[in-house]
């Protein structure tokens, strides 16, 4: 993952396991990686799901 993409748990996603990344490096297989585009903002994206 690299710093801005937005990492979740679904299986978690009930307790707000969800956020933007503020750091480059890897994250577990049990989470998804979404890479928002130039015209998203990644902190409201993630506060959105």
């Amino acid at each position: 993952m690299h710093f801005g993409d937005v990492v979740y748990n679904s299986m978690r996603m009930w307790q707000g396991a969800v956020d933007a990344s503020r750091y480059d490096g890897i994250v577990s297989p049990a989470y998804v990686v979404a890479r928002p585009n130039s015209e998203v903002y990644a902190r409201f994206f993630a506060r959105l799901l």
